[in-house]
């Protein structure tokens, strides 16, 4: 039971971790067009 707790409390960090990172992404290329503006 705590093993499939576990794997439950790994997958949503990692589902975070892969949220933050596409925000990061997106916000740097938002300023990428701001630069070519």
């Amino acid at each position: 039971m705590s093993f499939l707790f576990a794997k439950i409390f790994l997958r949503q960090i990692r589902i975070k971790i892969i949220g933050v990172h596409t925000l990061e992404n997106s916000f740097s290329f938002s300023q990428a067009e701001l630069h070519i503006i």
